[in-house]
């Protein structure tokens, strides 16, 4: 049996003029390339702003790729939250983790988010109970189901993690 192929691909191009028009959107390369790999399963990482950004739901902009790129049944997005190797106060963390969860809530367009992408992750054992933490947050956020938590340490890290 072999797994399936997956890409993960950061979105952190601002979706300049996506709500004017698909064809004028700084997205439709990207909106293209799933379109053309319908048996490719994406999960796309969101950054508005190095996280949700200020107010309860992303800009106009941000809501029409978002809601476009949902449409697609091959691609799921996960909002970016950094955490500053660890360092980040957790309530910072869970703040940010909630408004992108209240994205579901956002009725004119779908523009609910699968999961959350943890950047600026520590590699160290110190650190486990502090991302197990955020982890668990992530997952009681999001509404009840297959809920992606991602963490990204960008070097490798230490075999008890596993």
């Amino acid at each position: 049996m072999t797994a399936a192929l997956q890409v993960i691909f950061p979105v952190y191009i601002y979706p300049s003029d996506c709500e004017q028009s698909r064809d004028l959107c700084a997205w439709k390369p990207l909106y293209e390339t799933l379109e053309a790999n319908p048996s490719l399963q994406f999960t796309l990482v969101i950054n508005p702003n190095s996280g949700p950004g200020d107010g309860a739901f992303p800009d106009s902009n941000y809501i029409s790729a978002v809601a476009t790129v949902n449409a697609l049944s091959n691609v799921k997005t996960i909002g970016y939250v950094r955490t500053t190797w660890g360092r980040r106060p957790i309530s910072e963390y869970q703040a940010e983790v909630s408004v992108y969860a209240g994205w579901a809530t956002y009725s004119a367009s779908n523009i609910g988010l699968h999961g959350i992408f943890i950047s600026e992750a520590n590699n160290t054992d110190s650190t486990l109970q502090y991302y197990t933490n955020c982890s668990t947050y992530a997952h009681t956020a999001f509404p009840a189901g297959n809920t992606l938590v991602m963490l990204s340490p960008g070097t490798p890290i230490d075999q008890s993690w596993f």
